[in-house]
């Protein structure tokens, strides 16, 4: 398993796993953009979003096998749009929000 964390400036890098499960963490909003490249690979692999933001469809434009997104360090409402080609075909896609949490 990778846990790979990536500040802004560093997202640019292409990331390929190579089998097992994985995680990329990016920083929502500013982490994942459409320059980025990201492939699962093989197993289970997530990609994690921290803060507040809405995430485009296209910031997963180069985002694939992918089976798990998750949200983490927010208290405030997450929009997210995703594209039909994240995840392979027969394949599940799970929203892990777990950790969000609603005050009114």
């Amino acid at each position: 398993m990778a846990l790979i964390v990536l500040a802004p400036a560093q997202a640019l890098i292409p990331l390929q796993a190579e089998g097992g499960d994985d995680t990329f963490t990016f920083a929502a909003g500013s982490g994942l953009t459409t320059a980025d490249t990201v492939n699962g690979g093989l197993g289970v692999d997530t990609v994690a979003l921290t803060g507040t933001t809405a995430i485009a469809a296209t910031n997963f434009d180069n985002v694939s096998n992918i089976e798990v997104i998750s949200f983490t360090h927010t208290t405030t409402n997450v929009a997210i749009t995703t594209k039909d080609s994240l995840v392979t075909a027969g394949a599940t896609l799970t929203l892990q929000a777990t950790a969000l949490t609603t005050e009114y």
